[in-house]
């Protein structure tokens, strides 16, 4: 029997995890942690449907937190097999679990003990192997992998999982499962356009935008617009963004407005230690990056060329921002405005009418990113509220997410439609959206999971 439990991402954009049943095998793709309000954090704990020691392998598509989060967890549990990757997510994650688990512990309490310490993110470290892009690798008896490049993040994968026929299916040719992970979308210059798989017998698809087009306006003059602006106010523009990616992208961006003339010259602040440390994988891996970016940086050694670039590694560069006078840019982690040094940034400045909040990236619902895109006009911070007076704009042109058209796109290339397609990471109404377009095409067989629903793929066939 081959058969698939969605254990995360089903009816949400977070927690990406399932469990794959090959025969008497399992094997778990993703293990990421759920983010956002109390409803879906708890979800952490969920126990697995088998034992954790039982899975024989787990296969990471990215370091992103809500993709690799748990894995600490599952390690504490027992698991001890191998856990493959693409080279660059390995080293992401040497960075971002050691920190997660850091996090974790500040905010234990008595009732509430760390989802996993540091000690359980070294040992999930240990058990991690880096491979390449295009190389099959075996998972376990009967199942290998190929990471295929999704465009998303450095070293982001889709998967494509090749399970031999076993006796009882009663099938002469193997079986391939693919897995979208979060697909790109081929318009940053950091990174390249992602794969296209021209086969699939299943698809795990994601549908973070299901339902939405992203602003054909290119990101740069999103951005320059807002830092315009800002340099006319001589004020504030805060930009919310992710440590990973979304942080170097927009630094990244900064060099080519400025040698554009787009903007004039600028102070900009990246004041996050995880975004300060990222850089240095990405210049590791100038193979993963796009054509561009690996000319630059075999020209003059680094990425982020910015002359009026700070990059704030610890307190007390952050502490400093403010002995610089406006008009400044600063961009901080989290980007969903859930922690971080932004919560410092938002305190000193949510209420002072000529900043401006710049969202860069997905705000899943209940974070306090979601809460400034929908205009609330409060904001709680370690409990204490900020009335919300400053303007907040949202930075769509650089999300790192497909949008339904540009997922369309990247399905053009199979050859027939898989027999079942799988919409995971999105919200209802973008599921809803993806499963109505895609349905309405011949041959498309669409599935949305809810929350550890399980799939028998292939029956036996005795």
């Amino acid at each position: 029997m081959l058969k698939i439990a969605f254990l995360g991402a089903a009816g949400t954009v977070t927690g990406s995890k399932y469990s794959v049943t090959y025969g008497s095998q399992h094997f778990l793709v993703d293990c990421g942690m759920f983010q956002g309000d109390e409803t879906i954090t708890r979800h952490n704990w969920d126990a697995l449907p088998i034992p954790a020691r039982d899975y024989k392998a787990l296969i990471l598509t990215h370091a992103h937190i809500d993709h690799s989060g748990a894995i600490p967890h599952l390690v504490s549990r027992g698991f001890d097999g191998p856990i493959l990757c693409t080279e660059p997510t390995l080293d992401l994650c040497r960075l971002l679990l050691p920190d997660s688990a850091r996090i974790q512990a500040e905010q234990a309490g008595q009732e509430s003990p760390p989802f996993y310490d540091e000690e359980d993110a070294l040992d999930a470290l240990d058990l991690m192997e880096g491979h390449p892009y295009y190389q099959s690798c075996p998972v376990m008896q009967g199942v290998s992998v190929t990471f295929f490049d999704a465009g998303h993040i450095l070293g982001s994968a889709w998967l494509e999982i090749i399970l031999q026929p076993l006796p009882s299916w009663n099938l002469d040719r193997p079986v391939r499962l693919v897995f979208s992970g979060d697909l790109g979308r081929g318009l940053g210059s950091m990174l390249a356009a992602p794969d296209t798989p021209e086969r699939a017998d299943f698809l795990v698809l994601e549908s973070t935008y299901g339902n939405r087009l992203h602003s054909r306006t290119p990101a740069g003059q999103q951005l320059a617009r807002a830092v315009r602006q800002t340099t006319q106010d001589q004020a504030t523009l805060i930009v919310p963004a992710f440590a990973v990616q979304r942080c170097q992208d927009l630094a990244y961006l900064f060099e080519q407005l400025l040698a554009e003339q787009h903007i004039e010259p600028i102070s900009v602040f990246l004041d996050s230690p995880m975004a300060a440390r990222a850089p240095r994988v990405f210049e590791e891996y100038p193979d993963y990056l796009s054509d561009q970016a690996c000319h630059q940086l075999q020209d003059c050694g680094r990425l982020l060329r910015y002359p009026f670039l700070r990059i704030c590694e610890n307190a007390s560069l952050s502490r400093s921002i403010y002995d610089f006078a406006p008009p400044r840019v600063i961009i901080s982690a989290s980007g969903m405005v859930e922690g971080g040094r932004v919560l410092h940034h938002m305190r000193r400045n949510l209420s002072e009418p000529r900043t401006a909040i710049l969202l860069a990236g997905y705000q899943c619902e209940g974070t306090r990113g979601w809460r400034l895109q929908n205009g609330e006009e409060e904001l709680e911070i370690d409990g204490q509220l900020f009335a919300v007076r400053a303007s907040v704009e949202s930075l769509d042109g650089l999300s790192g997410h497909a949008d339904y058209a540009e997922i369309e796109e990247w399905l053009a290339d199979l050859e027939q439609p898989p027999r079942t397609t799988f919409l995971v990471h999105g919200d209802l109404e973008s599921l809803q959206g993806q499963c109505h377009r895609l349905s309405q095409q011949p041959g498309w067989e669409v599935e949305v999971p809810e929350h550890r629903q399980e799939y028998v793929l292939i029956a036996d066939d005795r």
